[in-house]
């Protein structure tokens, strides 16, 4: 028999999302939260309906890179308007 505390951690699974927003749309519909434990940017939340909804994004998804900007290695997240 094999404790709770004995079991491995489950796999980590990464995944490439493509999130677009319609005409008219004014945001991706997701909020982002630093990570309270580990390191990282986590979705807090994400809109029913909205863009990243749409393409596939879940709550407490840890955002590894976004437009080729990586999100784990640097201590400062920045914000690029296009």
């Amino acid at each position: 028999m094999v404790s709770e505390k004995m079991r491995a951690p489950p796999a980590v699974m990464k995944e490439q999302l493509l999130i677009r927003k319609e005409l008219g749309e004014v945001s991706f519909g997701f909020s982002i939260a630093d990570g309270q434990y580990d390191k990282g940017v986590y979705v807090k939340s994400v809109k029913p309906g909205g863009p990243s909804d749409r393409g596939g994004l879940l709550q407490y998804d840890r955002i590894i890179k976004v437009s080729n900007v990586c999100s784990v290695e640097s201590e400062l997240l920045h914000t690029y308007h296009q």
